[in-house]
């Protein structure tokens, strides 16, 4: 299972390849580490996922029912906005035209490592939506269900033995 973590800044060159850090890049843990895939992301940005990453998200979008209008529209914007990338030996990896003027992406980029991918961030809309969610992070938080080892009551605290 591929980890990604942290906040980089990284540049675009004049043939739109973009430097993923050797940070990042180390996170990758499919068998084929310079395979990626570019993906359509959530808020603004674009998403890279690597292999294994990518073959459980695609199997879960296409686990639900294309004849139902919310699963197709989903699947029809992720899968005619995907594209197979490739890192070269300067960890650089090549992205379409088409999805740098999408995603407002120009000179310079924020890459963000989201767990199981990395997202790639124009400077100014990742700043927007950083003000945008200002001060919800523990609002967020708070609203998530909470995993514990099995038998405890997260909201109670766990037992170490029998009460006495």
């Amino acid at each position: 299972m591929s980890s990604f973590y942290g906040t980089y800044r990284s540049s675009v060159d004049d043939r739109g390849r973009i430097i993923i850090v050797k940070r990042l890049r180390e996170g990758n843990a499919s068998e084929d580490r310079s395979r990626y895939w570019l993906a359509r992301g959530f808020d603004g940005c674009l998403a890279v996922f690597p292999l294994d990453e990518w073959e459980h998200f695609i199997k879960e979008a296409r686990s639900q029912p294309f004849r139902r209008r919310d699963p197709r529209l989903y699947q029809r914007e992720t899968f005619s906005n995907a594209y197979p990338a490739k890192i070269d030996r300067l960890g650089r990896i090549l992205i379409q035209k088409e999805l740098l003027d999408e995603f407002g992406i120009g000179k310079e980029v924020k890459l963000l490592g989201v767990s199981d991918h990395i997202e790639i961030w124009d400077p100014a809309t990742y700043d927007a939506y950083k003000k945008a969610n200002e001060g919800k992070y523990e609002e967020v938080a708070e609203k998530l269900p909470i995993s514990s080892p099995q038998g405890e009551n997260p909201e109670k605290g766990s037992h170490s033995g029998p009460a006495g």
